[in-house]
């Protein structure tokens, strides 16, 4: 763990005086509804330009976006008296910290928040968004010869992040094919140094194949957690679900899940420029867009394309138990979904046509009660 930088420092007190003011705002946003309804819409009037990650603030009663276009930290002001239909306004909070193409925010178990700021460099957030530490884990994470080189997805587990990343070997040429290898990594936030590779029952290590990488690339969430224990969707062969617990290094499969039909063989995608054709591809394919942990259970998104649009489904798990014990139909039919479960609110993140890198049309989100989850029989989530 390092010490706060100058830099981070400006982001926190530029973003808590940007907040301050905001809330006394709030009020003046918002519209009566004419009916009770179960869920309801978050217009953006303040878009995005590229948003795949966010976090509830409960706090601060907001949905936190990181949009890597316009470089902020976008806050969108949580409806209040359950007036889901109001227009939403939004704060924008611009700091000193660079932020790459691939950062993100993610939730942790107890309600602080994680922000992955330039590559390498993640940032601990309380709910109101004060800096609790910084940690590099690409200057901090070597083991012998061995240094983690990069983070493609991730997700807090209690005080670790589960990660599928690249380790390098420092003592080869960088040229050298055997220099890197694949890996799901845990890395303590504490001492990054401190990682383990994961490995299967029999002790090898998952094979983790360039098609399968590229899913993992999309921005998609194929990573949750519970508390300490964090689950994998495989995207690769049947798409099963694995999961790894805290002070082990196994990774066990669960048996409850897999996805019937074959995932989808995408495009190439080796760099920002070849966006637009992957997308396109999605949209015309049947396959697991993400996987998340929510009140000890676990729900997997999936995508369906009819007739020209998607429909979108949940599956709810059981995770102790081994069982899928409910489904939902999400009643948007949105080109592709950003999704942020909350303790209040779930938000599906409305997006259109990927155009290309940071050309995407995203007015709005579907706000879902979290009481709507207590119980999945097979309808509409927002019944």
């Amino acid at each position: 763990m390092r010490k706060l930088s100058a830099a981070v420092l400006i982001f926190a007190a530029a973003t808590l005086l940007s907040f301050l003011s905001w809330r006394q705002s709030l009020a003046q946003n918002g519209s009566r509804l004419s009916g009770p309804q179960a869920c309801g819409r978050m217009r953006f009037t303040h878009r995005p330009g590229w948003a795949y990650s966010g976090a509830w603030s409960e706090n601060m009663s907001a949905l936190l976006l990181v949009d890597v276009m316009q470089n902020k930290l976008l806050g969108y002001a949580r409806p209040k008296n359950h007036e889901l239909s109001a227009p939403q306004g939004v704060v924008s909070t611009p700091f000193e910290a660079r932020l790459s193409r691939t950062s993100t925010l993610r939730a942790t178990s107890t309600g602080s928040m994680i922000l992955e700021m330039e590559t390498g460099r993640f940032v601990g957030l309380q709910d109101d968004l004060a800096v609790t530490r910084v940690t590099d884990i690409f200057a901090d994470g070597r083991k012998g010869p061995w240094s983690i080189r990069s983070a493609y997805l991730w997700i807090p587990a209690a005080d670790d992040l589960v990660a599928v990343g690249n380790l390098h070997n420092d003592s080869l040429p960088e040229a050298d094919p055997h220099s890197y290898r694949r890996n799901f990594l845990r890395i303590p936030l504490s001492n990054p140094a401190d990682y383990s590779v994961l490995v299967q029952g029999d002790g090898t290590e998952p094979e983790i194949g360039n098609a399968e990488m590229m899913f993992y690339r999309l921005g998609h969430s194929y990573l949750a957690s519970l508390g300490g224990v964090a689950y994998i969707l495989r995207m690769e062969h049947d798409g099963k679900i694995w999961m790894t617990s805290p002070g082990s290094v196994e990774l066990r499969a669960l048996k409850s899940y897999k996805f019937d039909g074959g995932l989808p063989i995408l495009p190439e995608f080796a760099t920002f420029s070849d966006v637009a054709a992957v997308f396109a591809a999605i949209e015309k394919s049947r396959m697991p867009v993400g996987i998340f942990g929510w009140d000890s259970r676990l729900f997997v998104v999936e995508r369906t394309p009819v007739e020209g649009r998607t429909r979108w489904k949940i599956l709810e798990i059981d995770p102790v138990n081994d069982k899928i014990v409910g489904s939902a139909v999400i009643p948007v039919s949105a080109s592709h979904l950003t999704i942020v479960p909350g303790k209040k609110h779930w938000a599906f993140i409305e997006k259109g046509h990927v155009i290309s890198f940071g050309n995407q049309e995203i007015e709005g989100a579907l706000l879902v009660p979290a009481e709507n989850f207590a119980t999945l029989d097979g309808g509409d989530i927002c019944r």
